[in-house]
């Protein structure tokens, strides 16, 4: 509905456990890279955790935020982040940092706020094109005393490119092989 030629809105509406992880992996065609033009990837994320503006050292009962990653299986990236202490989890693993994809602006920013936006342009074609790209969405308890929470959240991520006029085409054919590939 919010698609357009050069313009792909994917999003997700789901629940996450606290203290847990979710992964998302989108395949990225290489004209999204590869064709000149201003190139954007964004990605918004909101939720709404219970909160107390009596809390001084959180005002929210959890948080949640995201990591973005270019060409790493899901099963690297689960087993890096697995081993992890919950205080460790904001830090990239040593083994995954050259595979992080930074994005403006950082963690710090904004995982202190339950409407995120961040992204990430590129002006000309990247050293390394990575053929897709890993979303973590993290879920980390602050004060919540119910262990067995849900957080609702809705994560939505826009490839947006200048120039490529088949991008929706593209995306919607790799992320409809991938479902029927799941259904099977």
């Amino acid at each position: 509905m919010y698609s357009f030629d050069n313009r792909v809105l994917l999003f997700n509406e789901g629940e996450i456990p606290l203290n847990k992880i979710k992964l998302f992996t989108i395949e990225i065609p290489r004209l999204f890279f590869e064709e000149k033009g201003k190139k954007r990837i964004s990605i918004v994320l909101t939720y709404n955790p219970p909160f107390r503006a009596t809390r001084g050292d959180s005002y929210f009962g959890n948080i949640l935020y995201f990591k973005l990653f270019g060409d790493v299986g899901e099963k690297e990236i689960l087993s890096k982040y697995v081993k992890l202490d919950e205080s460790d989890l904001e830090n990239t693993p040593e083994e995954l940092k050259g595979k992080e994809i930074k994005y403006f602006p950082g963690i710090s920013t904004l995982k202190n706020s339950c409407h995120q936006k961040a992204w990430v342009e590129y002006k000309k074609r990247p050293s390394k094109i990575p053929s897709k790209i890993s979303i973590i969405l993290f879920s980390q308890n602050k004060w919540n005393p119910d262990e067995h929470y849900q957080q609702q959240y809705c994560i939505s991520v826009v490839f947006e490119h200048q120039q490529v006029t088949e991008l929706y085409n593209k995306i919607r054919e790799s992320v409809q092989i991938r479902e029927r590939a799941r259904v099977r």
